[in-house]
């Protein structure tokens, strides 16, 4: 946790590994969840789940939560890798 002198609270999740890969299946030409990472591979799009508490009742109970969904934006011009 990081608590600023603004009174803001933040925090950093860092994230290292290997590409989590499969082959295509038969028929297929392109992924559908993923990127074609050579010819016949597929690196598929995932999601990495992280739980955190912190109590957030130190100024008071009108407090607000926030809730994030991921979705792939589709391959084109400004995402041309997937």
């Amino acid at each position: 946790w990081h608590l600023q002198q603004d009174g803001c609270i933040d925090f950093k999740i860092k994230l290292s590994g290997e590409l989590s890969t499969n082959l295509l299946s038969d028929g297929e030409e392109s992924p559908s969840h993923g990127v074609m990472v050579s010819p016949g591979v597929n690196a598929q799009v995932h999601q990495h789940m992280f739980c955190a508490r912190l109590d957030m009742a130190v100024d008071g109970n009108k407090n607000t939560v926030s809730e994030i969904d991921l979705f792939s934006e589709p391959v084109g011009e400004n995402n041309p890798y997937g």
